[in-house]
């Protein structure tokens, strides 16, 4: 697969082609159709979040359909849409797991920083941190609402998932996403 990776901090991305990823059991292969390009982003390559993991591929503003699957990751079908937030894995077992305050875990992993993200032709997730994006948005315009969403992983908090817009889960992304949606406009643009 073609790639973009960060080999060190202020330089440019590099153009590469990797093996494709192998999903482990509870992973999904996802073939990547969009990916923003956050602050978030743009800090990490240009050296101003320190740590991560290096070489690295950026982006985690992602979506894309589902192509393969782990053996324990059932929760969507091969060929649904879905979406790879920032928040890409916790420990489960802090405090702040057990509340339903998983970004906070001091063990907490991020897409395209600790694990490779979006500018790939493929990313792998685990489904429990995805959400599944609707029909009615373009690849385009789900992608920087989908760098927010942070599902409460069902095997690790007895509420439900949250769905891709819930105000709870990121009142201003959603807002912005109401309001273009009322204005009609082709491409908004909220980060």
């Amino acid at each position: 697969m073609r790639a973009m990776v960060l080999t060190r901090p202020g330089l440019a991305l590099q153009p590469c082609v990797r093996p494709d990823p192998q999903p482990a059991d509870n992973q999904i292969l996802i073939k990547v159709h969009a990916c923003g390009v956050c602050r978030t982003d743009l800090h990490i390559v240009d050296g101003e979040l320190t740590g991560g993991t290096r070489p690295i591929v950026p982006g985690h503003e992602i979506v894309g359909t589902i192509i393969e699957r782990g053996k324990t990751a059932d929760r969507w079908p091969v060929g649904t849409r879905v979406g790879v937030p920032w928040l890409a894995a916790v420990c489960g077992h802090c405090s702040f797991c057990r509340n339903g305050q998983e970004n906070l875990c001091d063990q907490a992993r991020y897409t395209g920083y600790d694990i490779d993200g979006g500018y790939a032709d493929m990313v792998l997730a685990d489904p429990d941190f995805c959400v599944q994006i609707p029909n009615n948005y373009s690849d385009a315009n789900a992608a920087p609402l989908s760098g927010r969403a942070t599902p409460r992983p069902p095997a690790r908090s007895r509420s439900t998932p949250r769905s891709f817009l819930h105000p709870s889960v990121n009142s201003s992304r959603w807002r912005c996403a109401r309001c273009a949606r009322a204005a009609s406009w082709s491409a908004p643009a909220c980060t």
